[in-house]
């Protein structure tokens, strides 16, 4: 940690644990990523364990997630992740009746979603306090064999601050020969914010994030990084940065494909979120938000933009009328047209049951 603050106030606090806890500056701010490798590369112990710092463990919490692994190296496992309300501290479950399992998937933008285990993983236990497999996992809350990380490389180095961590070590632990457990029988209670309470620091303005998850989808996802940039079309501009050590790992490792993945692991993907067509995917939602991925089609004046959306904002809005295939601005009651001479480009005219440049066609893929 940087402790800008704390200083020799935080040396004197942790001599009461009589050496088990142990302090490691860095020179830089390193961010979540990085310093969760920095933590594993100074740590002894069998098994590393992470959790995000507003989190509160609940009764016999640790052996249950400690048993899979004795068992098999592996194997990641991931507690329940039950809720802390960030205003009264109230302590309640995520998922109310125990026998209700849910494991991580993912959409194609690569935002996190959670899923009722499978049939197939139904049938798999036993009995009902089993771990089950998961493709993926949040990210914050997990235990892993030290050596097994190490041999996994830890985190991508490439990798800044915070974002898609969480599927990077996912993608890699399952494709190279391991797996993921979610243990029923361990619960953490997390504190759910509505807000970061940090920025980037110097970073800040910058597409961390996104080349982030351009790392990963590059690295691990093969023919598969298609539909994340149709997902995310702004994201072919920016640069992740120098991928060779990453590819060479995932060769030395003999990881399987992403192919494999879908087929064995999150087979309970493509019936939530179907594999996209090219270029064409917007999505319309309750409040009239017309976007695709991160990018909200905007009224300026009669010209129509795609600016970044804001949160907690709607920009439009829009609404869909079937029978007429028109997209209006409610505000103006005006219709999304196509520029008949610049075709790239969308404006706001006068809505007209004729103009074929004001009809379009609408394919629900999803809700």
């Amino acid at each position: 940690c940087i402790s800008e603050h704390l200083k020799e106030k935080l040396d004197k606090y942790i001599k009461r644990f009589g050496g088990k806890v142990r302090l490691v500056r860095t020179d830089d701010r390193e961010g979540l990523i990085r310093a969760r490798t920095i933590g594993a590369k100074h740590s002894t112990a069998d098994v590393v364990i992470f959790l995000d710092a507003h989190c509160e463990v609940n009764t016999n919490w640790l052996p249950p997630l400690l048993a899979p692994i004795k068992h098999n190296r592996h194997v990641m496992t991931v507690p329940v992740i039950d809720g802390i309300d960030a205003n009264t501290w109230e302590y309640r479950s995520v998922y109310g009746e125990a026998d209700r399992h849910f494991s991580g998937i993912f959409e194609w933008g690569l935002l996190y979603k959670e899923t009722a285990i499978s049939a197939k993983e139904r049938n798999s236990r036993s009995h009902n306090s089993m771990p089950f497999r998961s493709p993926t996992h949040a990210g914050g809350l997990f235990a892993i064999d030290r050596l097994w990380f190490q041999e996994l490389g830890y985190y991508d180095e490439g990798l800044q601050i915070w974002g898609g961590e969480q599927y990077e070590l996912s993608f890699k632990i399952w494709q190279c020969g391991g797996g993921i457990l979610f243990v029923p029988c361990s619960h953490v209670g997390h504190v759910y914010r509505s807000h970061m309470p940090y920025t980037f620091g110097k970073l800040s303005g910058k597409p961390i994030i996104s080349a982030n998850m351009i790392r990963v989808v590059r690295t691990w996802m093969d023919d598969y990084a298609q539909y994340y940039f149709i997902r995310e079309p702004q994201a072919r501009k920016v640069d992740p940065g120098d991928l060779t050590a990453q590819l060479a790992l995932k060769e030395r490792l003999h990881c399987k494909s992403f192919k494999w993945y879908m087929d064995n692991v999150a087979y309970d993907v493509l019936p939530s979120y179907p594999l996209l067509p090219k270029n064409k995917l917007l999505r319309l939602n309750e409040e009239g938000q017309l976007a695709q991925g991160e990018w909200c089609l905007t009224p300026k004046g009669v010209r129509v933009e795609a600016n970044h959306c804001v949160k907690g904002t709607v920009n439009g809005p829009w609404a869909y009328e079937e029978e007429t295939g028109h997209i209006i601005y409610t505000r103006a009651r005006q219709c999304l047209t196509v520029d008949a001479p610049r075709p790239g480009d969308l404006t706001l005219t006068r809505c007209d049951a004729n103009n074929p440049f004001q009809k379009f066609e609408w394919k629900e893929f999803y809700q």
